[in-house]
């Protein structure tokens, strides 16, 4: 038997020993080491070619939203919001909105609403709550108030659609309603459409090419009271209906009477 330290198996160095496990060698091959570098670097260059396009992108969009709003900007600032520009002159029916500033634009001033939105114009426009006449046209409109200290003086004032306010033209010419002045506010406003649509049936104008009204402070066929007159016309000739302040037609004279 062999003495103490003499056992063949105590000096067997580490991977020797048959009835241990074969010890591990690492073998590195230059070729693979080559290819996991490559692999490495297209993966490293694919996410910076995302990254890069990423980063355009999110630039692009905040280019074109910047562009848009300074562009929004100018041309309002600019005075080229299209709800702002001028309407053109509407037809017969009309809706009922405001006639003009922050408003509903409206189609024709020839409505209730509209009609009383003018007088109040001309009154902020005059100083005054009593005029010798008015007419009223689909886009404009012209009303004839006294002059403060002169009697028997008249001024023009005009609106025209959409305006903000009504302005003073000139002198009133032609007045033949004396010194008779009237409230247009006394009229019934609100049997306007109903004149409209009656004027159409009966003045024998089948294609008017204007409607209008005309009031008038004193009229000599009513009596010389107040009277608004509501025309028809075409190239040819007109007719009109002659209503008193309570919206009641007093007279009708047709085209070719």
């Amino acid at each position: 038997m062999p003495g103490p330290g003499t056992d063949p198996r105590s000096f067997a160095t580490p991977g020797t020993d048959p009835r241990s496990f074969p010890g591990q060698v690492q073998i590195t091959d230059p070729a693979a080491a080559r290819k996991r570098r490559r692999r490495f670097g297209l993966a490293a260059a694919a996410i910076g070619v995302l990254a890069l396009g990423t980063i355009a992108a999110l630039l692009t969009t905040v280019i074109m939203v910047v562009s848009n709003a300074l562009e929004e900007h100018g041309g309002t600032a600019a005075g080229l919001d299209r709800s702002t520009r001028p309407t053109p002159a509407g037809g017969g029916g009309g809706s009922e909105g405001g006639t003009g500033g922050g408003g509903k634009a409206v189609k024709t001033l020839l409505t209730p609403a509209a009609v009383r939105d003018v007088i109040k114009k001309f009154e902020e426009a005059s100083g005054s709550k009593q005029f010798a006449g008015m007419t009223v046209y689909e886009e404009r409109a012209s009303a004839d108030a006294p002059v403060r200290g002169r009697r028997s003086a008249f001024d023009n004032y005009t609106y025209e659609k959409g305006a903000d306010a009504a302005v003073r033209s000139r002198p009133s010419i032609a007045i033949t309603t004396g010194d008779a002045k009237v409230d247009l506010n006394a009229f019934n406003w609100n049997a306007l459409p109903a004149l409209m649509s009656r004027a159409a049936r009966t003045l024998k104008v089948p294609k008017p090419t204007s409607r209008y009204i005309i009031v008038k402070s004193s009229w000599t066929f009513n009596g010389d009271r107040p009277t608004m007159l509501v025309y028809l016309t075409d190239e040819y000739d007109g007719g009109y209906l002659a209503v008193n302040t309570k919206g009641k037609v007093i007279s009708t004279v047709p085209a070719n009477s």
